[in-house]
C-alpha cells in the first residue's frame, strides 16, 4: 500500500480560467506528491456509498492514520520538513492518494483531500498520530454555488452540460464523461454544482461518481 500527500511545492505555472468564479479563478500547477507510506498505520478505510432511495453515489471517503511521533505532520510546526515559504503544507484540503501494488501492477484505491488534521497521543500508545479523514472531489464541488449568468447551453448534449458545470466550478482534474444521449434546456449555472450535475444525471438516467483514481 502506498500513501502520498501533496506536501511539496507544486510544479508548473498558474493560468487564468475564464469561466469560473468572478472570471478570475486560476488553475494549475499540478500536485507534487510526497510518499508517506512509511508512516502509515493500520487499519485504513475507504468507502463509496450508493444511496438506493435516491439512486445516487455519495462522496467517497477515506480515513488514514499516520505516525507523527517526530511532530513532522503537526500543522503548527513551522520548523518541520513540510513548510513552504513559511506556511505548513499540512492543512485541511491537502491532496491525498492511496494506491496498492500487487504482482508488479499498481492499482488506484482512493484520491481526494484531507478534510481535517486530527492529532493525538493516546495514553499508553507507542506513537503520536495524525488522523486524516478524507473526502473526494464531489465534496469539493458541493461547496460551489454558481453565479447567475444569462441562460446558456440550450439543446446541448448532457455530457457537454456536465463539462460546462465542472468548468464553471473551476474543476481542472481528470474527467471521464460520456457524451450522453439526450439534450438539455438552457441553464443560468446559478445552482449548487453537485445539484446541477445530479439534475443532468437524473435526466440522462446515468451515474455520477468519482472513481478511485480521482
Amino acid at each position: 500500500i502506498t500513501f502520498e500527500a501533496g506536501l511539496s511545492a507544486a510544479t508548473g505555472t498558474y493560468s487564468f480560467w475564464d469561466s469560473a468564479l468572478w472570471d478570475s479563478a486560476v488553475w494549475g500547477p499540478d500536485t507534487t506528491f510526497t510518499d508517506l507510506s512509511s508512516r502509515l498505520l493500520y487499519p485504513l478505510t475507504t468507502a463509496r456509498k450508493f444511496g438506493r432511495e435516491v439512486a445516487v453515489w455519495e462522496a467517497g471517503t477515506a480515513q488514514v492514520v499516520l505516525n507523527n511521533t517526530d511532530d513532522a505532520l503537526t500543522p503548527d510546526n513551522l520548523s518541520g520538513p513540510y513548510v513552504v515559504a513559511g506556511t505548513s503544507q499540512v492543512r485541511p484540503g491537502l491532496p491525498v492518494r492511496l494506491r496498492a501494488t500487487y504482482a508488479g501492477v499498481t492499482y488506484p484505491m482512493y484520491r481526494g483531500y484531507a478534510d481535517d488534521i486530527e492529532g493525538e497521543w493516546a495514553e499508553g500508545s507507542e506513537y503520536a498520530t495524525v488522523t486524516l479523514p478524507c473526502v473526494d472531489e464531489l465534496a469539493n464541488l458541493s461547496a460551489f454555488d454558481g453565479l447567475e449568468v444569462t441562460p446558456v447551453g440550450a439543446g446541448e448534449a448532457s455530457g457537454t452540460r456536465v463539462h460546462r458545470i465542472l468548468n464553471n466550478a473551476g474543476h481542472t482534474g481528470d474527467r471521464i464523461i460520456d457524451p450522453g444521449r439526450i439534450t438539455v434546456q438552457a441553464t443560468t449555472l446559478a445552482g449548487n454544482a453537485v445539484s446541477e450535475l445530479t439534475l443532468v444525471t437524473d435526466s440522462e438516467g446515468g451515474a455520477l461518481y468519482v472513481d478511485p483514481d480521482g
